[in-house]
């Protein structure tokens, strides 16, 4: 037996669809509510766009503010702390001065803070992907990129 979310009637599970990504494998609405809803959405498709469009709306607004929390935990930076930093480069990459339509990744000290996490004060700039992989796999060492660049020079 199981209650359905629409009709709030409880119900065996043989009047469920199946739902595999459901842990216990049925749809949360019964078999009567879900065709009711597919017929109410087919019948008015304008009003299906529109809560649809919300739907995007809440996406958008729930990511930013994902963004804004990763900020603030990760480097302690608010989102106007992030801005200042975008617009002090004129929203282009600190090492190739790349212009990107994305956000920049926070390249920051890794030896001033042990773990993940930064303390906010070594926070060093704003990197395109290329260039904050490339000091990442450089490990921070000055020494294995003046050896890069010697190779390249090397032809």
């Amino acid at each position: 037996m199981k209650t359905c979310n629409r009709c709030k009637q409880e119900k065996p599970l043989s009047d469920f669809f199946k739902n595999k990504k459901r842990y216990d494998g049925v749809a949360t609405y019964c078999k009567t509510c879900q065709l009711e809803y597919q017929r109410e959405r087919y019948a008015d498709p304008e009003s299906y766009r529109r809560r649809q469009m919300n739907r995007e709306e809440y996406a958008r607004r729930r990511k930013e503010s994902g963004r804004k929390w990763y900020l603030k935990s990760m480097y302690n930076l608010t989102q106007d702390d992030y801005e200042k930093l975008y617009r002090t480069n004129d929203s282009k990459c600190w090492i190739c001065s790349k212009e990107v339509n994305y956000y920049l990744h926070v390249d920051h000290d890794h030896s001033c803070c042990a773990g993940e996490k930064s303390c906010g004060n070594c926070v060093r700039g704003l990197l395109c992907h290329s260039c904050n992989s490339l000091l990442g796999h450089a490990k921070d060492d000055k020494q294995i990129l003046l050896s890069a660049i010697k190779y390249l020079d090397f032809e």
